[in-house]
């Protein structure tokens, strides 16, 4: 592919000056102004200084306008020449408003060099001009898109970017990131973008004949109607991408990954699918024909020849935590709710209309913080066929290899209540659903400080805390936000001891190791529910008072709190598990409708919400 030279843009500019009728009317009329006005002062006639100043004024504002052609160009060649001072600068604002200043003046960029240009949010969207033909009815402006045909865009950041229907024909768009872009109705026949990131592009109607899209990662892109006629996606990723409707005649798709694509109505002409992955594609009503194949590689096929809904699959620690109990029971709720429907992409021939699924919960399988048994639980459910899986990960690197074999077989994943693990596997996750960890501790350490009498708040306080263990990274949040809270009220106190107890095997005997370690102990507090049901039994059997705050809620705790009598437990912070469930469970749903979070209910927007529950509340 061969550039034109980007000096010589200026020449090749296509530029429209609204005002050139209005120009040259201005122009004559200052010739015949300027006349008129030397003839009376030739001959003396009458003293006009009054209208002389106005015409004066009239004469200056024509020439002002007689002049704008040369603004006009010398503005466009300084914009032209802020691109070219900018190459090699990733970071550069004067780049920035160049482009914009050229696409708001319908000015052809084509030919530019914007290689690893930082260009995320920019709008380029298509221009409007004055249009002073006659015509009827009468059009005032055209609309024309921006051309950046032939530029150089090797490594450009377009995050987000607005180009909708812009001419990027034979642009050179490797490497480049162009996550969430919109490029509805662009062209980019014979573009090279290999490589790019195109995850979560629309591309509805995108003209790609003949692009290169060599192992472009395109999951969750918009594709519908795309013409991707002889386009190369070698090894190109487009889980659940949506191509219905599109034009893959003679495409060469070898080894590329479709998981969970909808291909509805998809033209399949003579295209190269041997070693793709599509497991769980939708094919309904694509035309198959000629089609160079693995019949292995389609994997199952579409949803509804399931016979059946979608089906989900949740991950727990343990059930017998009443907080992974809350979890479930919204999932439940949320897919029994008859207001929501997981929408399918199963067409019609013409592939305008969708139907609503029913989703069922398929199973929930356990991993009790243990690696392995976390492995052979996503295992289960990936091998059961299950369209989604939510879960809660283990904070364990070794888990990326079973949560890219799901996600590679078009499953849906959610996370829920430890999400930061999942950092470096991101790319793979529908939504993230978790609290305010930090907050959770740090209600419980205000509401101690605000029970202390002024005496006991002088006091040095000796505290004791039962952990979720080394792996827990939400504990040791709390246990962060616990102290942080305490040093901002001021009170004296020191860690008597720190021991894990987060179930009903290991909570009861640290929580009695406690106190038997430091019988002098004030307060303690634990991080979770099991270790706060375990500390409020084991204080109410002493003699002495002691105060004790906790973690999590349950009709047990809810006892413990409000029983009149040898209550040492002050408050509880809870999560609220079926809001979280319930959240996870919508967006799940949603990435299987192909729909993104703006469909999700206003409290799944942000941290699902934490209370705090004590005598008086």
């Amino acid at each position: 592919m061969s550039d034109p030279p980007c000096d010589d843009a200026v020449g090749r500019l296509k530029t429209f000056h609204p005002s050139a009728v209005v120009r040259a009317a201005f122009s004559k009329l200052r010739q015949l102004l300027e006349g008129f006005i030397d003839w009376v002062q030739l001959h003396s006639f009458v003293k006009l200084a009054a209208l002389i100043s106005q015409i004066s004024i009239l004469a200056g504002a024509a020439t002002y306008i007689a002049d704008e052609p040369k603004r006009e160009e010398a503005a466009i060649s300084a914009a032209l020449g802020a691109i070219k001072e900018a190459i090699g600068q990733p970071h550069n604002n004067a780049r920035y408003r160049a482009l914009k200043f050229l696409n708001a003046n319908c000015v052809s960029a084509t030919g530019l060099n914007l290689e690893s240009a930082e260009l995320s949010e920019i709008d380029l969207r298509p221009c409007t001009h004055f249009d002073p033909k006659l015509a009827w009815p009468p059009r005032l402006a055209t609309s024309h898109p921006f051309d950046l045909s032939h530029a150089r865009m090797t490594g450009v950041v377009l995050r987000g970017a607005h180009l909708d229907y812009a001419d990027m024909r034979h642009t050179d768009l490797r490497n480049a990131d162009l996550r969430g872009a919109s490029l509805d109705g662009t062209r980019l026949d014979g573009a090279d973008l290999s490589n790019a990131n195109l995850a979560s592009a629309n591309l509805r109607q995108a003209e790609l004949v003949d692009a290169r899209l060599v192992g472009a990662q395109m999951d969750h892109a918009d594709l519908t109607g795309a013409n991707l006629t002889g386009a190369d996606l070698n090894a190109a990723s487009l889980v659940r991408g949506d191509l219905a409707n599109a034009n893959l005649t003679r495409a060469i798709v070898i080894g590329a990954t479709l998981s969970g694509a909808g291909l509805c109505g998809a033209q399949l002409y003579k295209t190269n699918l041997v070693a793709t992955r599509m497991d769980n594609a939708n094919l309904d009503s694509a035309m198959l024909v000629g089609v160079n194949r693995d019949p292995a590689a389609i994997g199952r096929g579409s949803v509804h020849e399931q016979g059946g809904g979608f089906r989900v699959g949740m991950v727990a620690i343990d059930m017998d935590d009443e907080f992974f109990r809350g979890v479930k029971l919204g999932i439940e709720r949320e897919l029994e709710d008859p207001t929501v429907k997981a929408i399918d992409h199963r067409y019609d021939n013409t592939c305008s209309s969708r139907s609503a699924l029913p989703a069922v919960l398929a199973g929930v399988v356990e991993t009790h913080l243990q690696f392995e048994e976390g492995k052979r639980a996503i295992e289960k459910l990936i091998n059961e066929k299950v369209d989604a899986i939510i879960l809660r990960t283990l904070d364990d690197d070794r888990l990326a290899d079973i949560l890219k074999q799901a996600y590679d077989s078009g499953i849906v994943l959610v996370c829920y209540d430890s999400c930061r693990s999942i950092a470096s596997l991101r790319h793979y996750f529908s939504g993230e659903f978790e609290s305010d960890q930090y907050a959770i501790g740090r209600l419980a350490a205000e509401y101690l400080a605000a029970h202390l009498d002024s005496a006991r708040r002088d006091m040095p306080l000796r505290i004791g805390v039962l952990h979720c263990g080394i792996l827990a990274d939400n504990c040791n949040d709390r246990y962060f936000g616990f102290a942080a809270a305490l040093n901002s009220a001021g009170l004296h106190w020191r860690l008597s001891g720190i021991l894990e107890g987060w179930n009903e095997t290991n909570a009861p005997s640290a929580a009695a190791k406690l106190l038997a370690d430091d019988p002098a102990i004030d307060v303690l507090w634990a991080e979770n529910g099991a270790g706060t049901k375990a500390l409020a039994l084991a204080a109410a059997s002493l003699p002495r008072p002691i105060m004790v705050l906790g973690t999590d809620r349950s009709p047990r705790l809810e006892q413990l709190l409000h029983q009149p009598a040898r209550n040492p437990l002050l408050a509880f912070v809870a999560q609220s598990p079926e809001i979280m469930g319930r959240c996870a469970t919508a967006a799940a749903l949603a990435a299987l409708s192909r729909q993104g979070s703006q469909v999700l209910p206003q409290n799944c927007l942000g941290p699902t919400p934490v209370s705090l529950y004590s005598h008086d509340r």
